[in-house]
Order: structure tokens, then sequence, then C-alpha cells
């Protein structure tokens, strides 16, 4: 009887840790689950046994944040103590730290500060998750023991201040700003960049602010304090000669029409004397810094006009201005980073596995630049053979930071190279909300060098982390709730599994908030569904399903329906379209798009490769399943079509 109780336990806490590990993220090395504890405690004692290095500023900040999301107050008194203990260990890594709850307290323990920040903030991420609950009897969470440390120590972030909250009220933008950096260090980052662009407020030169927020220099230095607190370095980036809406508008160059900035004049008389003001007013915001980011990348569209105005080839102008910079900043004792893309010349290897838009001359050119200046190695597929990082090596760079998007293979693959180099790795952050799964891809695959997380787990931590209980909503405040037509209710047990995740009722989804308690199917997700996908075609064309979302039972794809898009047409460039088995055999599309077929019972039969996120897979043209539909969306470049914020 006692062997069978022994197994009966051992099946349930075996159903516990799964669903516990499955919150931590990344994902620790070791992890002892012991089972759930409920503390009828609604205080706690916080003590300090490591010593000043942990300054009470970053311990207050770390108690008010404690006490925002589980209600507990600091006391002196308590019973319950979260207690930091120094402790060296030996050949574990200098963020080696280790984490246990029990009914006696937690211990974070860690020979070092950058350790006991890291179990500092695996313990506040823990408290976004189903881990941590608030129950009438008191506070529910898991009697564990990690034991963790990461693969890679250098470990980047940006925070993208300028082109992502254009949309967002002023009132919210250091709200917004503040929340993000918090998710980066619970997320085990260890460095931030804050993306500033040409967005820094700059006395008696505001002509050189592009459109959108400023930000003037004491909300910069609250952030970059705010990040220290939080145990994360953190540096200026900003991007100049091209994508001039993240960069100042200095000796700007504007198109045809007069009235946009398509890039910058770097050989402009009046160029400096300004431009070093800038980046030095603004470098004395981030004290201790190591890192510069001046961006430089993707002006080849602008870049015969900059030749033509300043009488100098790009082969010219470019090493000349780069190394201009980093001689100006190595004076600081800081380094500059510059994106890559430019530094190759177009074509010398087959698209997608690189991405390479300088000059015909770029690989002489690379012999002119400075080599202590730091590559941002960028590239968004999936190909696996990075070449241009032997050109790199082979031209006498000596860091080069491994930079990623999103997307579970395209950031995984890069970063798994990164660490074969023991190289940095910077995840970027480049869409209006964290809808990508940036954050959490960069973190997993930053932090381990192997992980078999699946997209589910991606995306049930993201929704957690950052549209879920207590975790803020990032939403476009432009947007309102849209009223849902037609379809069928949702079904009890997804209701349920909404409800479990999302304790308000609500989210965004694709900028869209939709109050979930109205929501509505149009996915035949039963043996025998009220709707075909046909009859949901029809719909659409009708109107009825305008800003709708749909999704489908077998597969992750979500989507709002917006106003491009149509049934059994052409599919033109960011279309969405309803393919019938009336439009024929097959979409006739080409691959810069992502497809998935459902057959007629509603079941998803096939999905094209960008829809699981293998950029560069696409193929188009994809076969209708007869009685069946295909759903064919359209977009730019293969690598943005997978979207991975679903909420189901």
């Amino acid at each position: 009887m006692r062997k069978y109780l022994i197994l009966l336990t051992l099946f349930f806490c075996g159903i516990l840790w799964g669903e516990a590990v499955s919150y931590l993220l990344p994902t620790p090395k070791t992890v002892n689950f012991r089972g759930r504890l409920t503390l009828p405690h609604k205080n706690f004692k916080l003590v300090n046994r490591f010593g000043a290095t942990v300054t009470g500023e970053t311990l207050d900040l770390f108690a008010r944040t404690l006490s925002s999301r589980l209600g507990w107050q600091k006391k002196d008194d308590a019973a319950f103590t979260i207690a930091l203990i120094l402790k060296p260990f030996s050949q574990k890594g200098k963020e080696y730290y280790e984490l246990e709850s029990s009914s006696r307290g937690i211990k974070i323990t860690s020979g070092t500060r950058a350790g006991i920040m890291r179990g500092l903030s695996r313990l506040l991420a823990r408290t976004l998750t189903p881990l941590f609950e608030v129950t009438e009897k008191g506070l529910v969470l898991p009697e564990i023991l990690i034991k963790d440390y990461p693969d890679n120590s250098q470990r980047i972030f940006q925070v993208n201040l300028r082109q992502v909250y254009a949309h967002t009220p002023p009132e919210l933008l250091l709200e917004t700003a503040l929340l993000l950096i918090d998710r980066a260090a619970e997320m085990q980052f260890n460095c931030v960049m804050l993306m500033i662009g040409g967005s820094m407020k700059l006395e008696g030169h505001p002509e050189i602010n592009p459109p959108g927020p400023v930000w003037s220099k004491t909300q910069i230095k609250q952030l970059v304090k705010h990040a220290h607190l939080r145990g994360l370095e953190a540096g200026p980036l900003i991007n100049s000669i091209g994508h001039a809406a993240a960069g100042p508008y200095i000796a700007p160059i504007y198109d045809d029409t007069g009235k946009k900035v398509m890039g910058t004049n770097v050989m402009d008389p009046g160029f400096d004397q300004l431009f070093f003001r800038y980046i030095d007013e603004l470098a004395d915001l981030f004290p201790g810094a190591g890192y510069f980011g001046i961006g430089t990348d993707e002006f080849h569209k602008v870049m015969k006009k900059i030749e033509k105005i300043s009488g100098k080839k790009c082969e010219e102008f470019y090493p000349l201005y780069v190394n201009k910079v980093n001689r100006h900043l190595r004076k600081r004792g800081m380094r500059t980073m510059i994106y890559h893309d430019m530094l190759g010349p177009g074509g010398r290897y087959k698209w997608p596995v690189e991405t390479l838009n300088g000059p015909a001359g770029a690989m002489e050119m690379l012999k002119k630049f400075d080599k202590d200046i730091i590559v941002g190695y960028w590239n968004y597929f999936h190909a696996y053979d990075y070449p241009f990082i032997k050109d790199l090596k082979e031209a006498g760079f000596h860091t080069i930071w491994f930079t990623g998007w999103y997307g579970q293979h395209c950031l995984g693959a890069l970063f798994r190279a990164g660490h074969k180099m023991k190289a940095p790795l910077f995840t970027t952050h480049w869409s209006a909300i964290p809808a990508k799964n940036e954050f959490v891809h960069g973190s997993e695959f930053s932090w381990n060098s192997s992980s078999n997380r699946t997209q589910q787990d991606f995306n049930d931590i993201n929704n957690l982390f950052f549209y879920g209980r207590q975790a803020g909503h990032l939403q476009n405040a432009e947007t309102e709730n849209v009223p849902l037509q037609g379809g069928i209710p949702l079904f009890a047990n997804y209701r349920q599994k909404l409800q479990k995740r999302f304790g308000q009722n609500k989210i965004a989804a694709y900028g869209i908030p939709l109050d979930l308690s109205g929501a509505r199917s149009f996915s035949p997700i039963r043996k025998q569904p009220q709707y075909t996908w046909s009859q949901v075609a029809e719909l659409h064309k009708k109107g009825i399903l305008k800003n709708c979302t749909f999704y489908t039972d077998q597969t992750l794809v979500q989507r709002v329906i917006g106003s491009k898009s149509g049934v059994n047409s052409k599919r033109e460039k960011q279309k969405v379209i309803f393919y019938t088995s009336d439009f024929g055999p097959s979409t006739k599309t080409n691959n810069k798009g992502v497809e998935f077929a459902i057959d007629k019972t509603g079941k998803t039969v096939t999905l094209s490769g960008n829809c699981i996120g293998k950029s560069g897979d696409e193929k188009g043209n994809m076969s209708i399943p007869p009685g069946g539909v295909v759903i064919s969306w359209h977009e730019a470049q293969p690598c943005f079509f997978y979207r991975s914020n679903t909420f189901y």
C-alpha cells in the first residue's frame, strides 16, 4: 500500500512539477519542486545578509514591487522572511544563484551582487504567473529549490523608447518604459540598450527631434537609474545615416517631395558640432556605460543621394564617419556599436541566408574601419549558416554582437551560433507591443544554449508577463473594443482557459483590445460545426467580420481581420484573403506571405513555412482543400509574418 501511495504522490507531484516548470523562463538549470505552500502571512521581513553591494534603494524597489503584486507589507517583525545570503560558489560563474522557497521563508544565495539580482529577478517573475496565487486563505506558492546560472555572460535587450510608443498617451510613456525595463530584468537579461533615437530634448534645438514623444534628460536619468536598481547595465542607442526616425534630424536628407526625412548627410559641414554635442549630452546620462550604439544600417535607399550631396562615395564617407564617432567615444571610455548590413556588398550571398545592402566595394571598405568597433550582426532567418560572420572575423573585428529579433526558429538558431562563439547576444525590440515574443525568445535562448521549449510555452509566458494579472495592459490607445458579430459563443472549457489566464477578461490582440466575455468563435472546432470555413468566408465577404479575431483548432495561427482583406481575390500587399475551392485548385500566390489550409471538417491540414516561424521557407501557391479554405496573408518580408501573441 505504501508503495502505491508513493507512486500516486510522485504522479501528482509530476503534474504539479510540469505545470510549475512551464512558468519558469528562462528555463533554470536545476529545479527541485516539492509541492505547494499556503502561507497565511500578509507581511514579510527583508533581511540583507549580503552586504552594502545590494543597496537599500534596490531592496526598497523590490519590496514595493512585491507589495503591489501580492498585497504584502514589509515589516521588521514579520514571521515570513526573505533573506539575501552571501555564500561564494566555486566555478559557477558570477551570476550563479540559488533560490529556495519553504514554509520558513525564501532564501536567495549567491557569491556576487549579479547573482543576487538574478535571484531577485527570478522571484519577481514568478509573482506574475499562477505559481503565486493570492487566495482567501493566504498566499499559495511553490516549495521549490532552483540552482541556476546562464550559459552566456552578456545578454542584452533593446528597450525601444523611440519607434514603439508613438501612439502611447504621453502620461503613460514613462510608466510603459519602466515596465519594459522590469520585464527585461525579470527575464534575466543583464544589460539594456535604451533606444532613445533622436528623441532626447536638446536645449535650443527642438528641430532635431523626429515627430513623436520627446524624452527629457530627467526622464532618461530615471530610466537609467531604474535599470541599475533592477540589476541591469544600461547604454544609449540611436540610429544614424539611415532609419531617420530613430536618429536625430541633423543635416537631414529629404525625399523627392521635400517632406519626408530619408537619411542623414554625415559629411555636411555643420553636422559634427551638433551631432557630437547630442551624443555627449546623451552619454552623460548613462554613467559607467560601456557601449553607445549609433546604428548605421539600411541606408541603401538614400546612399546615392548622400553620395551626390556630399561628393563622396559610400566606401569613403561611411568608415570616415564611423571612425570619427568611435574615436570620440573611445575617449569617454565607451565602445561604439553599429549594425552590419551596409558593411557587405549586396548579392554576396543568396538571400535570405544574408541581408547585405552595402556598395559594390564594401569588402575593400571593411579594411578602413577601426577594428575595436562592435558590429551588431543581425539575421532574422533560420538558415543556420551565417557566412558574413566569417567575413567580419577575417576583416579583423574584435567583437560581434549576435543580434536577433523574434521567432522561435530564427532567434534560437542565431543565438545557438552565438553561444558557440561565446559572443554577446543582443535581443532587439522593434514592435509596437511585445507581440512577437522577442522578450521570451531572447530570454530563453540567450540564457540557455539549447532549449526544448514549445511555442505555446512562449505564448503563455508572454501573455502572462504583459497582458495577465497585474502585468499591465500594453494596448494601442487609439483603438476601441470591437463588438463581434456572427460566429458562435465560445465553448465552456475555452472560456475557462481564458478566465484562468486573464483574470480581467481582456486582452489586446494585434493592438485591438478585446473584451473576452463577449468573444465569439469563427473556428469550427467541433465535429459538427455551426459554421464551415466557407461560410465564414461568406460572412467576411458581407463585411460582418471586419476587425474580428479568428483562430484555428490545430495551429497557433491567429489574425485580426482588418480592412485590407477579401475573398477569392488577388492577394496584394498586406492583404488577408480567404481562398475557397471556387477560386481554383490553389491560391496562385508568391512566397511573400504566409498561408494555412483548413479542410471541410475545420481541421488545419497544411501550414506554410512562415506560419510556423521558419522564415525563408515560404513557397506560396498553396493547394486549397476541397470544401475547405486557405487563409493567406501578405506582408513585406517573410520573417515578419509569424505572430505569436495568441491568447488561447
